[in-house]
């Protein structure tokens, strides 16, 4: 749970009356906050046509990893939704002959080697708390996540061989960093 604070205004301040009508408005405020900032997911870029080793490996497994070319970017000149990878630095077609067959050996494109998009969300509660009767209270409170609705994305289409390669089709709802959401509360303790 994240640590509160009280408003620096309100229950406790010396130039407040404390049973006034105004500590009651202004005392007793807490505000709590949740940063979240993440580098992206580590991928791996995968294809499903071509058998490079000739194993069958597409028949027990299903897919197999392509190569990559070091002296070319592996992310689009201008990333966006619709390529954020370069489909140039992941050729598959170039692991097997002209008559299908496998060159002998598997892709070389690392494990982990494509960093994915990154995750901002800031989330914010401000909760009022009241004196009802002895012990007893009640709460009352709004909750903000991803306050700046900041657009967090699936990670992209990892498979080279389809059409889709590179693009990112989903924003993430994980953890509170899909859309910006509000949530009022309301609670009774005694």
């Amino acid at each position: 749970m994240p640590p509160t604070y009280d408003l620096p205004f309100g229950h406790g301040q010396k130039w407040l009356n404390h049973g006034s009508l105004v500590n009651s408005v202004t005392g007793d405020w807490q505000l709590a906050g949740i940063a979240i900032l993440q580098s992206g997911p580590f991928l791996t870029p995968f294809e499903q046509t071509v058998d490079p080793a000739n194993t069958n490996i597409l028949t027990t497994v299903g897919q197999t990893r392509p190569d990559q070319l070091q002296n070319v970017s592996l992310y689009a000149p201008r990333r966006t939704t619709a390529q954020w990878l370069n489909p140039a630095a992941f050729p598959y077609q170039n692991l097997q002959t002209a008559s299908g067959i496998g060159i002998g050996r598997f892709g070389d494109a690392p494990v982990g080697g494509v960093v994915g998009p990154g995750t901002a969300n800031f989330s914010l509660s401000l909760m009022k708390n009241f004196a009802l009767y002895q012990k007893s209270r009640f709460q009352i409170g709004v909750e903000a996540a991803n306050v700046f609705n900041h657009r967090n994305y699936e990670p992209p289409n990892m498979q080279v061989d389809s059409s889709g390669f590179g693009s990112i089709t989903a924003l993430q709802t994980a953890e509170g960093a899909g859309p910006r959401s509000l949530e009022l509360s309301g609670r009774i303790t005694f």
